[in-house]
């Protein structure tokens, strides 16, 4: 048992006396108040395991071959990205598989993050020169936590200050979550739809608002000019009516209408061209009824 024993404090780390300390600093007399004030109930079995006697390593890999040969190989219908894929032999065997980055250490042994690191870095210049980029990344997990890494480092690089972030609405839904719970605390904002939709609808939007501000923003055009001109005329036109100048005030008005239908036609504005065309219409009713009745 000793050597049981010497596995465990080594692996673990822990003596009885630090477990003491940590215990006391908590407030706790043994482990197993402490288990039981952190732990739900219902996941306590209430009684002791039944536990085979020890084994040898030899034995241990004997036992678990045994269990493994029960194991059978069936198609999976998982999907959701949980599928079988082909890793070409020659990425296999140069990369995730070269001895000379894994053997040279044993697992537990910081060293061997070398060996990993220089996998990755054979990796990444692999699939840049694959596909001509400038860099590529090569995320330490899955699918999910590579879209994260991708999104963070355009967030990064980019010398934009918004914070709207673009999903593909096809992603697999773990990749989704998983860039949602990265953005977060980030102040990335997500919105999750089709791009090829949302970019048409997004140049529709900066077209409508360039022909806004096109119309709103004094540019020292011909339409600017006539526009500026034609409202002052309509601005006389109100003093005269106020002061009751008649028909002055008709024709006045019939000059700045007539401006701004001008420029109207020039928006191509359907609702300043009907506003201005009706207005000339109503004013030119007000001189005839004038003259007429004068």
């Amino acid at each position: 048992m000793d050597n049981y024993n010497n596995f465990a404090r080594r692996h673990i780390g822990l003596n009885q006396s630090d477990v003491d300390g940590l215990l006391d600093e908590l407030g706790y007399k043994n482990i197993e108040d402490f288990s039981k004030a952190v732990l739900p109930e219902n996941i306590f079995i209430g009684e002791d395991l039944e536990m085979d006697e020890p084994m040898t390593e030899e034995e241990a890999l004997q036992a678990l071959q045994k269990i493994a040969e029960k194991n059978q190989v069936f198609r999976s219908f998982l999907g959701q990205g949980y599928f079988g894929t082909i890793t070409p032999k020659v990425i296999l065997r140069n990369v995730f598989e070269s001895p000379g980055w894994y053997t040279s250490y044993t697992p537990y042994q910081p060293e061997i993050a070398q060996g990993r690191l220089e996998a990755l870095i054979n990796f990444q210049t692999m699939v840049g020169d694959l596909t001509g980029l400038e860099i590529a990344n090569a995320s330490l997990l899955d699918e999910s936590t590579a879209a994260a890494e991708a999104m963070t480092l355009a967030k990064r690089i980019s010398k934009s200050k918004a914070s709207l972030f673009i999903v593909d609405e096809q992603c697999l839904p773990q990749t989704i979550n998983v860039l949602k719970t990265r953005a977060k605390p980030l102040g990335i904002e997500i919105k999750i739809g089709d791009p090829q939709k949302m970019q048409d609808e997004e140049y529709i939007k900066m077209k409508m608002n360039e022909n806004v501000l096109q119309k709103v923003t004094p540019t020292h055009t011909t339409d600017w000019y006539i526009k500026w001109a034609s409202s002052i005329v309509l601005l006389v036109g109100m003093l005269l009516t106020s002061n009751q100048i008649y028909p002055l005030n008709l024709f006045v008005h019939l000059v700045g209408l007539g401006g701004w239908l001008i420029v109207s036609m020039m928006w191509n504005d359907r609702s300043l061209i009907i506003i201005n065309a009706v207005g000339i219409a109503i004013m030119a009713n007000g001189l005839i009824k004038y003259f007429i009745g004068g």
